[in-house]
């Protein structure tokens, strides 16, 4: 039985190199696909936490070749405002994904949302970096949820 584990990360550039962050996310996700027997993995592509999990997923790729990544984006010019370093990271990772899952052509008010909504209806296991408000509501889906923060990496 495949198990999925989704990203669900706020939007903060400030981690984007984060090393030690990264690391401690290479080895979440070792964890949870030994473990917890995860082999696909959502993304939401957001700027910061959900980006830095991707790479960490492509990197384990190679040790781990059963593992898929899947990039959900929730409305096609996600990455539109975004820096040019940025976008360039966000179409790298987007390049190697497994597959690609766009919601919807244009934003409006409860996109957002939904995009949450779809990864944690997709998901057994939330994992989360740097998101101390707003879990509330992922509760409500009665997943696991796992919270990791740039503290723990230090």
């Amino acid at each position: 039985m495949k198990r999925t584990c989704g990203f669900i990360c706020p939007s903060d550039d400030s981690i984007t190199n984060d090393s030690e962050l990264k690391k401690l996310i290479v080895e979440e996700l070792k964890r949870l696909i030994t473990h917890k027997h995860i082999t696909r993995f959502l993304s939401g592509m957001n700027l910061g936490g959900d980006l830095l999990c991707s790479e960490a997923v492509l990197q384990l790729k190679n040790s781990y070749p059963h593992i898929s990544l899947e990039s959900v984006f929730p409305y096609e010019n996600q990455a539109e405002r975004w820096t040019e370093d940025q976008r360039d990271q966000y179409y790298e990772i987007a390049s190697q994904c497994d597959k690609e899952t766009l919601l919807q052509y244009h934003f409006d008010e409860k996109c957002l949302f939904r995009h949450r909504r779809y990864i944690a209806d997709k998901s057994d296991i939330i994992l989360t970096v740097n998101q101390t408000e707003g879990l509330d509501n992922l509760f409500q889906f009665k997943k696991e949820i796992i919270r990791l923060t740039s503290e723990n990496s230090r």
